[in-house]
């Protein structure tokens, strides 16, 4: 039984840090967002629901590094 549950324990790690992964991707696919809004190019009205979405994604992947 404590090996099964080592490997659980591997595996939900290993699946913490896929999703983590893939999460630190989406954010690097919208991170011209941040740059327009900053360069005055964009207002946060204009991306509200990414930006929602985006801070969504970071509390997520908070989320999981505690697991890790």
């Amino acid at each position: 039984i404590a090996r099964r549950q080592r490997q659980m324990c591997i595996r939900d790690r290993v699946s913490a840090a896929i999703e983590i992964s893939d999460l630190k991707e989406k954010l690097a696919e919208t991170d011209y967002i941040s740059a327009k809004i900053a360069e005055g190019a964009a207002t946060r009205e204009e991306y509200m629901d990414k930006l929602a979405e985006r801070a969504s994604w970071r509390a997520k992947i908070n989320e999981l590094e505690a697991m890790i």
